[in-house]
Formats: structure tokens, sequence, C-alpha cells
């Protein structure tokens, strides 16, 4: 499981770096 999360986590950090805005309405 700590696997899985790891890889979301990573995702997701890569996911906000490639679009700023959908960060912008995450922090909103």
């Amino acid at each position: 499981m700590g696997t899985a999360f790891n890889s979301f986590v990573a995702n997701f950090t890569v996911d906000r770096t490639l679009h700023p805005s959908a960060d912008k309405l995450i922090s909103r």
C-alpha cells in the first residue's frame, strides 16, 4: 500500500507541476 500511495503522491505532484491552474483550484 505504501508503494501505491507513494506513486499517487508522485503522480499528483507531477500533475500540479504540469497544470499550475489545477493547484490554484485545489488550494481554493
